[in-house]
């Protein structure tokens, strides 16, 4: 089975979220499915994307100033994790899309 899964922050950080989606991702794998997830570049030194524990991760750059616009960052990562979910669906074919936390 192909999974996408879609949340705004996750590993290297950790809050209930995080860990749950990290916990599902990685048993999926063992269980023989390919799992790949889309989720926020934070900081610069993170690679855009890796493999961790045999998960996929895409980190996407999105705005993180508000610009005096409150939720910016969250309409950003909705946006551009949007449009590369689309286009690795296209290319990939996913069984299961699993969105987390978005706004």
């Amino acid at each position: 089975m192909k999974i996408l899964m879609l949340i705004p922050t996750y590993y290297p950080f950790i809050g209930g979220a995080e860990v749950f989606t990290r916990e599902i991702a990685e048993r999926a794998v063992r269980e023989g499915n390919r799992v790949d997830v889309i989720t926020s570049l934070w900081e610069k030194s993170q690679k855009t994307f890796e493999v961790i524990n045999g998960v996929n991760i895409h980190r996407l750059k999105i705005w993180k100033k508000d610009y005096g616009i409150r939720y910016l960052s969250s309409f950003s990562y909705a946006l551009v994790s949007g449009r590369k979910a689309s286009r690795l669906d296209r290319d990939t074919g996913y069984d299961v899309i699993h969105s987390i936390m978005e706004s």
